[in-house]
């Protein structure tokens, strides 16, 4: 539409913005708050009346063990009445030029309608997991083992809670990384005056060893009994002991609450204890996680070392053998990737460079092969790539090999992660 306007906040545009969210959501709460800077805020304008909107939360994300800026996309909203016009599909376009401006390497959101963001290249991430265990299956004791405290926990200890959260989140691929900040953000937001969250630490023979955080659900689907959901648990050491002193302790805020839901995958420590009680997960429904990678080059240079670390062990093991480059065809982006002994670099190229080794890749698998979700090889077996010649798939696999992918995040603390991504 020629009359169809795309540009970035202005002051004056707070209540157009939040009538929109209130009209595409159907809630009269809806609103588009806490705003990052202006830049990061998108708004369609159509005949001087604002018709969409949708904003990006900049944010820091583990991704290969490897901390990369991002950013969370809020869903778009369009006017009902002006839907159907193409405004959804011009302000992701402005999101999509906005995160490569900014480098913001991958992009993430919660969705309902996968398949729109689809057509702009982001991925569904897989299946959401929850694990609900029961109070009756915790037994009836109360005490906790030797040497184990919980306590609320302390805002003169953030510090330590964001050691903590860095050292488990390296192991996971989309795990929002913590900071002091972060923690600061956290303990805000639990003790706000509010009986519904809250942040524990657990003490092991008095030294801080993990914390779990979440809310009391008072709105839960009928015939359900009331639950804890747990939003983020980490442990330095995990044993059935602990586990099921701190789910039993979670549950004695109030008798009425008798199960406590984990509605996030966690390590694997943790999900093996719960299972072997004979907890089983189920899919929760609701919406759609989804992924997109803004910048072919750009997120292979960021990591290169752990691209290469794969290369590596896989050119050691075919002594004689060297890794040969390879062009990266994104959709029409083409990169090619030089392979050295324990780094990867990419460089753009133009579409008409020949290369002798070539892999031709949707976008949307482009993701799920950068985070580990499917191999090279799982992408060509399906048609979502096309590699030539096929020779140098096992070098694409041992690249890009499969990884745990947990995202993780609480979207309005992005502002945590702003002085680290240098942006006011």
């Amino acid at each position: 539409m020629d009359n169809l306007i795309v540009r970035t906040f202005d002051p004056g545009d707070e209540q157009g913005v939040n009538e929109v969210m209130r009209k595409a959501f159907k809630s009269p709460n809806a609103n588009a708050y806490p705003f990052p800077p202006s830049r990061f805020i998108v708004v369609a304008e159509l005949d001087g009346a604002i018709v969409g909107h949708t904003t990006l939360r900049p944010m820091m994300f583990y991704v290969a063990g490897k901390k990369i800026p991002g950013n969370v996309l809020h869903m778009v909203a369009t006017d009902p009445a002006q839907q159907k016009k193409g405004i959804g599909h011009a302000v992701l376009d402005r999101v999509i030029e906005i995160s490569e401006r900014e480098g913001q390497l991958v992009s993430v959101l919660e969705t309902p309608v996968p398949r729109f963001y689809g057509l702009k290249g982001w991925e569904i991430i897989g299946d959401r997991k929850e694990l609900v265990i029961s109070k009756a299956s915790l037994g009836e004791s109360k005490d906790l083992p030797p040497g184990m405290e919980i306590a609320d926990g302390n805002k003169d200890h953030v510090q330590v809670y964001a050691g903590l959260r860095e050292r488990f989140a390296r192991q996971f691929t989309l795990f929002a990384a913590g900071n002091v900040e972060y923690f600061q953000r956290i303990y805000e937001f639990v003790n706000n005056g509010s009986i519904v969250n809250f942040f524990h630490e657990i003490r092991l023979n008095g030294k801080i060893a993990g914390y779990v955080g979440g809310s009391r659900d008072a709105d839960v689907k009928e015939g359900e009994p009331l639950k804890v959901t747990i939003r983020e648990i980490v442990l330095d050491q995990v044993s059935d002991g602990i586990l099921v002193a701190i789910l039993r302790h979670l549950l004695s805020f109030d008798d009425e609450f008798q199960a406590v839901s984990i509605n996030f995958p966690v390590s694997k420590e943790i999900e093996a204890v719960l299972l072997a009680r004979g907890v089983k997960s189920r899919d929760p429904g609701g919406n759609k996680d989804m992924v997109r990678v803004n910048s072919v080059d750009g997120v292979i240079n960021a990591l290169g070392s752990e691209i290469g670390a794969g290369l590596s062990a896989l050119v050691k093991q075919r002594k004689g053998t060297r890794a040969e480059d390879i062009a990266i065809d994104v959709d029409g982006q083409r990169v090619l990737v030089q392979c050295g002994k324990e780094t990867c670099k990419a460089a753009k190229i133009d579409g008409t460079v020949a290369v002798k080794n070539q892999l031709s890749i949707i976008r949307n698998a482009f993701a799920w092969m950068v985070l580990g979700i499917k191999t090279p090889s799982d992408l060509v077996k399906s048609g979502a790539a096309r590699c030539n010649p096929a020779s140098i798939l096992p070098q694409l696999d041992a690249m890009f090999p499969k990884r745990l992918v947990v995202l993780n995040y609480y979207p309005n603390f992005y502002q945590a992660h702003l002085k680290e991504m240098g942006i006011k």
